[in-house]
């Protein structure tokens, strides 16, 4: 892993803990873009599936599980910090890391 990937892997490692609550603008602008996503698809919320690169927490992976009917959700992130906090999120649910 490059130095440049091998820093941004150790600050989300670093931050995984405190980030929910530090991401307010992250989650004020997940909420619209999600909305507007909602919006377009309204008519047909059934055999999606997910695939989230960037996962962090699994905030818009839990929002968009809430309001579709997923087949499949894979979620990927650098940090093994923040896969460990959205497995917590999505805890007893069928859901694969990587």
């Amino acid at each position: 892993m490059d130095t440049f990937k091998k820093k941004v892997k150790n600050s989300f490692d670093q931050g995984a803990d405190c980030y929910d609550k530090h991401s307010s603008i992250q989650k004020e602008i997940s909420k619209n873009l999600l909305d507007l996503f909602f919006n377009e698809i309204k008519e047909n919320k059934e055999g999606f599936s997910l695939l989230e690169l960037g996962c962090g927490t699994g905030f818009c992976s839990k929002k968009i599980s809430e309001n579709l009917s997923l087949t499949r959700i894979h979620l990927l992130d650098i940090s093994n910090n923040m896969i460990k906090k959205s497995k917590i999120r999505f805890k007893n649910q069928n859901v694969f890391f990587f």
